[in-house]
């Protein structure tokens, strides 16, 4: 009898718990969109690419002074130019992979520039 009391407390207490569990306001996971348009893009082109005869031109929309700069694979800052020209001599540039970052006018981009 007193197997069978001890049995029906712990069910109860089970069947409450289980009660009050589903009683509760159920979790809510958010997902974050991450936004892959930037308000802040400047459309550039840049050729030669590769590069040849370190000599490279800039063609973009904006019309103020370029704010130029060009980051290695480890993301080290190898070039800083400010010019109103449209091209720029890269003397001394390793063979690789670099980006090329362009700000003008309120805005950036980006671009990825090849050198043999």
């Amino acid at each position: 009898m007193k197997y069978i009391f001890t049995l029906l407390v712990i069910i109860s207490f089970f069947l409450l718990q289980a009660n009050t569990v589903s009683q509760r306001e159920p979790v809510r996971f958010d997902l974050i969109q991450k936004n892959t348009i930037q308000n802040d893009s400047l459309s550039f082109q840049i050729y030669p690419n590769p590069l040849k005869d370190n000599h490279l031109y800039i063609i973009s929309t904006g019309s103020g002074e370029k704010h130029n700069e060009i980051f290695n694979v480890f993301g080290e800052k190898v070039v800083e130019a400010f010019t109103n020209e449209e091209s720029l001599q890269l003397d001394g540039l390793t063979p690789g992979i670099y980006l090329f970052q362009l700000h003008q006018d309120g805005q950036k981009g980006l671009e990825r520039l090849v050198v043999p």
